[in-house]
C-alpha cells in the first residue's frame, strides 16, 4: 500500500521484446529455407514427402550456378597478390584461394613464371625465366 492508501497495480507491458538475433542465427535459418547465408537469394528449392523427408534442390538461373549465389560467390577468378613461403605472386585465385587463370609468380631464388595457373599448378601458356 502507498502512502496514499491507494494499492499500486501492475500491468504486464504490452509491447513484445524479443532478443536481437545474431548474424549466425541469421544464416542458419537462410541455409534451412535453401537461401544463400550471405544476402538471402534463393539458392535451392525445397521439397518433402513421407518417403524421402526433405531434399534440396539446386538452382540454377541469371544469379544462381548449382546451388551457388554468384552475387556473393563469383565465378569468375579474382586478381589478387599474395606472398606465399616460396616467393611473390600476383593474379588471379578461384574461389579456395589456389593460383587459377593468369598470373606471375616470382620464387625467392629470383625464378619467374609468368603465365596460366590451373589448381594452384603451371598449367597452359606461360613463360619462365
Amino acid at each position: 500500500m502507498s502512502s496514499f492508501g491507494i494499492t499500486p497495480t501492475y500491468r504486464p507491458s504490452t509491447h513484445h521484446h524479443t532478443p536481437p538475433v545474431s548474424e549466425h542465427e541469421i544464416n542458419q535459418f537462410r541455409i534451412e529455407k535453401g537461401q544463400c547465408p550471405k544476402c538471402g537469394l534463393q539458392t535451392h528449392k525445397l521439397r518433402s514427402s513421407l518417403i524421402r523427408g526433405k531434399k534440396s534442390i539446386p538452382l540454377t538461373n541469371d544469379n544462381v550456378l548449382s546451388g551457388r549465389c554468384l552475387d556473393c560467390n563469383p565465378r569468375r577468378n579474382v586478381p589478387a597478390a599474395t606472398v606465399r613461403a616460396e616467393g611473390d605472386y600476383v593474379g588471379e585465385l578461384n574461389g579456395n584461394g589456389l593460383r587459377c587463370g593468369s598470373g606471375k609468380m616470382t620464387w625467392k631464388n629470383g625464378d619467374v613464371y609468368e603465365g596460366e595457373w590451373k589448381a594452384d599448378n603451371m598449367d597452359g601458356q606461360g613463360t619462365c625465366w
